[in-house]
C-alpha cells in the first residue's frame, strides 16, 4: 500500500510521476543533463523561483521538464513502468545531493 502511494498509484492501475514539488531539480542543473540554456549562471534553473519552489514558466515549461512529454524520447527503451520507476528513482538520488 505505500509503495502504490509512493509509486504514484492511480484508480485505473497506471502509475503516474506525481512531483512533491522540493525544487531539487531546478536547483541542481549541473547534476542533470540538461539544457544549459536553463541555467542561471549559479547552477539553478533561470525559471526557478526559490521563494514557492515551483517554475515561474510552469505551463510553458520546456519538454525537458515534464516527465510525461519526456517518455517519448524513452518509449523505445523501456515501459512507461519503468520510466516513473527511473524518474522517481533519479528524483530520489537529487534529495540525497
Amino acid at each position: 500500500e505505500v509503495r502504490a502511494i509512493m509509486l504514484g498509484q492511480v484508480e485505473d492501475d497506471m502509475k503516474r510521476f506525481f512531483c512533491d514539488k522540493c525544487g531539487k531539480c531546478c536547483e541542481k542543473l549541473p547534476a542533470l543533463v540538461i539544457d544549459p540554456g536553463l541555467d542561471d549562471g549559479t547552477g539553478k534553473c533561470k525559471f526557478y523561483d526559490s521563494q514557492t519552489n515551483l517554475c515561474t514558466i510552469y505551463d510553458q515549461r520546456p519538454d525537458i521538464c515534464n516527465v510525461d512529454k519526456m517518455y517519448s524520447a524513452f518509449a523505445s527503451l523501456m515501459s512507461y513502468e519503468e520510466y516513473i520507476d527511473m524518474n522517481y528513482y533519479f528524483c530520489t538520488k537529487l534529495k540525497e545531493v
